[in-house]
């Protein structure tokens, strides 16, 4: 039996929802990525993928098989990259893509350490909150929060960020408070948003994560902005706990539905390739997990 691999085939097949693209990523034929599933499959005495001649898609034991095989497969690479991490190995010049609120929160004093211990290392750090292309813009690595897995590209989890639904007393004062997430759709709410058709916040309610339907008055591709929309007493917003802690502490703004919190978004360190991730990209996201866990963030589970 050699779960690793078929693992590691499922992995593929789940992500690029494709025998033929799993198996061109794994560098192996269709035939033998087939031959893996269905020894998984049998092992496991259930069926994990739905298969049709144009389509391949998760069966609900799946996508639950598929969640613990993820994480599997990120401890079995932290135990490997911990083994072979070595800042001394770290050469040349980064190109990190980091979110300007996170990166200027929270990493600001952390560049002259990341030096220190990476003397051969240069960097070229871009603060945006624009949406990049890792590869066609040329980044080895950036900074997520709370994205879904991308198939072309690698994530690992360095820490979680705790989510917080607040407003100026004064809005409180002229609208009420929401009292269950389901009355969200008639508040102003200000959301930080990238182009879509819907939108929607998750908050648990009895312990279960349910997304609810918001009509933003404000969207904004900065937490800065629907902050400062908030602080001006004209809406509803969901930010990051550091965003707004001082507001809150200092009555700025008070948390709203503190019954029905939000969940903590992931952090997450991504970059292209799985198959050859370079000594330099490596020790990054090794130093980011360090760093980020002895901040006052949460620190990853």
């Amino acid at each position: 039996m050699d779960r690793f691999n078929e693992m590691t085939a499922f992995h593929a097949v789940a992500t690029l929802k494709s025998f033929t693209k799993a198996a061109e990523t794994l560098g192996t034929s269709r035939p033998a990525m087939s031959r893996h599933i269905a020894a998984l499959e049998s092992r496991l005495g259930t069926r994990l993928l739905q298969r049709s001649t144009r389509h391949v898609a998760l069966t609900e034991e799946g996508r639950a098989f598929f969640t613990r095989c993820v994480e599997a497969l990120e401890i079995i690479e932290d135990a490997e990259q911990n083994l072979l991490g070595n800042a001394g190995s770290a050469v040349g010049v980064l190109r990190v893509s980091i979110p300007s609120s996170f990166g200027l929160h929270y990493l600001m004093n952390a560049w002259p350490e990341l030096l220190t211990k990476a003397p051969r290392l240069s960097l070229d750090i871009d603060l945006s909150d624009r949406p990049v292309d890792l590869i066609g813009d040329g980044f080895d690595v950036a900074l997520r929060i709370g994205e879904a897995h991308s198939a072309d590209l690698v994530r690992r989890r360095v820490s979680t960020m705790k989510m917080v639904l607040c407003a100026s007393p004064e809005f409180i004062r002229r609208h009420g408070m929401p009292v269950h997430p389901n009355e969200l759709k008639k508040f102003v709410v200000a959301a930080v948003a990238r182009d879509q058709e819907s939108y929607s916040w998750e908050f648990l309610v009895d312990g279960s994560p349910r997304n609810f339907e918001i009509r933003p008055r404000v969207k904004a591709s900065s937490g800065h902005i629907s902050r400062s929309i908030a602080l001006g007493h004209q809406a509803l917003v969901l930010e990051p706990h550091f965003l707004v802690a001082e507001d809150l502490k200092d009555g700025r703004l008070i948390e709203v539905m503190s019954e029905f919190p939000s969940p903590e978004r992931n952090v997450y360190a991504v970059y292209p390739s799985r198959k050859h991730i370079s000594s330099k990209v490596r020790f990054f996201v090794d130093f980011m997990k360090d760093t980020l866990a002895g901040s006052s963030l949460p620190s990853p589970r």
